[in-house]
This record gives structure tokens, sequence and C-alpha cells, in this order.
């Protein structure tokens, strides 16, 4: 027993020093490990909000259109004209100035960061029980009957609470007895004389709400909008909330819905057939201007919305010890869009436009390329391509 000895205090120190190592080591690997989780779960946490304002915007570009009349009557406002240099954007620039009704009306960038804002039209713009009824009238001895559906949820009330609807014949054309106000009825018993009995006319619901209706039609826009103390601090500077917002009947305001958080741009193009259509596209334009109520329902074939967004948190702080950084442009649009704009350098064949290029390109909507604390950010493109379904 007398010659075991004990460590000597050199091999202590170094056993520690060995054992310190591995565990930083270990400590290293262990927090670099947590940090990509944590990501990854930003990630994906954004993706599954996002994907649902996504698709509720591609419905309403595939129904804007449903139940929508071709002759409003006496052109009154839609929504409150809050007047030039309104933020985020005046809704009544995209109020209707004739008695057509434009399915789709558009701001070309004069949204928040010179985004587009978007106004989409029809009878299941804004989502609500009433709204998602329909059905068809026809005259029996000079008495409309509106044909019952089995599902007792369907049919339109005929007791308080009063529900409102319009009412068209097949070709679109708005019913009018007295005055366009007059079409809302609460149940098909009040409506007046005027339908023809050889014919079938359609019913939409609009709302529950019995007081004064602003719109033969409902209406909702999307645009951006930064609310102060409702907007995430983990998102990138000089980013927006993509806002879905239904305009009222009662009294033309918005009733904004954030939908899609950390956005820098939100971009709309327009397939369009020929003056004349062929029922194919044939241009993609950037903007609606001179086109026609008549026009859209004629040329639009296809919308493709195009949304920068920043992906998952933020990138941290360069100087703290991440070294993400953001690196070249991202470009809104595709190739199709950059031949109609730039078709000079980007001819329909072969495929030469990229989203993430080392520089501009011409085609594009819109582009940009992050710097400064922008680029400690991870930036992506959604591109939504929606065929209106309900135009015609």
């Amino acid at each position: 027993m007398r010659n075991q000895r004990g460590m000597t205090l050199v091999e202590l120190m170094v056993a520690l020093a060995v054992l310190l190592i591995v565990t930083g080591a270990a400590t290293a690997a262990y927090l670099k490990l947590l940090r990509g989780y944590k990501t990854q779960g930003k990630i994906s946490q954004s993706y599954m909000a996002n994907l649902t304002g996504v698709e509720l915007l591609r419905y309403d570009i595939e129904m804007a259109g449903f139940g929508l009349t071709t002759n409003r009557g006496a052109v009154g406002p839609e929504a409150a004209d809050l007047g030039a240099g309104t933020v985020p954007y005046n809704p009544g620039d995209l109020n209707e100035t004739t008695t057509d009704v434009h399915a789709v009306a558009f701001l070309n960038n004069s949204g928040m960061n010179t985004s587009d804002v978007l106004s989409l039209k029809s009878s299941v713009a804004d989502v609500n029980p009433v709204s998602r009824k329909w059905s068809m009238i026809r005259m029996v001895g000079g008495t409309p009957q509106v044909r019952a559906s089995g599902d007792t949820s369907m049919n339109f009330a005929v007791t308080s609470p009063r529900q409102q609807f319009v009412v068209l014949d097949g070709g679109g054309v708005l019913k009018s007895w007295t005055a366009w106000n007059a079409d809302y009825y609460a149940d098909a018993t009040g409506i007046a004389g005027g339908l023809d009995d050889t014919k079938v006319y359609f019913i939409y619901g609009l709302d529950g709400n019995s007081g004064g209706q602003r719109m033969p039609f409902n209406r909702v826009d999307y645009y951006l909008q930064r609310v102060a103390g409702e907007f995430p601090s983990s998102c990138a500077p000089n980013t927006y909330t993509l806002y879905r917002s239904v305009i009222k009947q009662s009294d033309g305001t918005k009733a904004g819905e954030p939908l899609f958080d950390c956005v820098k741009d939100f971009q709309v193009a327009f397939g369009l057939d020929k003056a004349v259509p062929e029922g194919k596209i044939d241009s993609w334009a950037d903007n609606l201007a001179g086109l026609s109520a008549q026009n859209i329902r004629d040329r639009l074939r296809e919308v493709r919305v195009f949304i920068v967004y920043q992906e998952g948190g933020g990138g941290g702080n360069v100087a703290s010890g991440s070294t993400f950084r953001f690196s070249g442009t991202l470009n809104l649009g595709d190739q199709d869009i950059a031949h109609s704009l730039d078709s000079a350098n980007y001819p329909a064949v072969p495929n030469t436009f990229q989203t993430l290029s080392s520089a501009p390109l011409s085609g594009s909507l819109k582009t940009f390329t992050p710097a400064g604390d922008e680029a400690k950010y991870r930036w992506k493109v959604i591109e939504l391509a929606v065929k209106p379904m309900n135009l015609r």
C-alpha cells in the first residue's frame, strides 16, 4: 500500500484542461444545434401561418366576379374616401366611377414601400354565413319562389335577423324596380314585380346586416400596413403586415385582418388576352390602367402575386458572432412577365429570368437587394398563380 500514490498536481491540471476542452466543444455543438432548431422552428411556424393567408388570397382571386352585377345603378361611394396621401392607402381610390362593376381593381405601387394594393369584388368577398348562400328564383303565377336547399343553413331567412341579398338575371344584370338600393330584400316575398315568368333569376347573399347597404356586392382589399403595438418585434426593419380588409356595408370603413407578417413587398401582375379575345394569355401587365369592367371580364385570364417576406427569425447580430449575410438581389416576376416587360433581353425562350441573381434584372416587377441590417435576415419570395374562375 505504501507504493501507491495519487495524481500529481500537473496530472490533475492536464486532466481538468482536457475535460474543459471536451465540455466546451460539446457545449458549442449543443448551442449550434439549439440555434438551428429554433431557426427551423420559426421557419416552420411562419410557413404554416403564411399558408393560411396565401390560400385566402387565392380564394378571393378565384371568386372575384361571383354574384357581381354588371349595372350597379346609381353610383355612390363604396368605401369612405379618406383623401390623398392617406396611409397606408386611400380606399376611395378604388371606388367605382361607372355603373359597371370591376371584379378586380388595382393601385400600382401606391401602397407602403411602393407596394401594390389589390381590390377584389364579389358577393363572397365578405366571408360570412349569409354570403355563403346563393340560389335561383323563378316566377310562379307572378310570385317569386326561391329554390330551397336540402341544407337548411343555405336557405334565406324570412324572419329576423333579416338577410340582405341581390337578385341578378342570367346576364348579370341587376334587377331594379325603383333604385338600385331597392334590390336588397330580406326575403323573397319582398321582391316587387318586373321579373319575367319565363326566365330564371339568381339570388346571392351579401350579409346579415339589415341596416343601410352601400353596394350590391362585397369588396375586400389587400395591402401592406404596419400597426404600432401589433407588429412582431422579430420582423426586419422596413417590413409590414399583409392585411385583408373587408369594406363594411354599413359605413364604408375597412375592417382589417392581418394575414402575413414581415412582408417587404407585395406585387401583382395580370395575364391578359388580346383586345379581341382568343381564350389565351397573350401578354402580361403590371397594372390594369385603361381596362374597363367589361375588358376585365373578357381579357383577364390569370393573376400572379409575388410576396417578398422574411423567413423565420432574424439572422442575429453579426457583430455578436453570427456570420449569416444575405447575398444577391431578389427579382419579383418570372420569365413570362419579363418577356412582356422587356422582350429584347428576355425572349420567350430560353428561360433566362432568375428570382435570385447577382444584380437586378430589367424584366422584374420590382427588385430587392438586402443591405445593412436587412442582410442579416433570410428572405424568400412566394409566387401565387391564380385563374379567376367567376368573371363571366
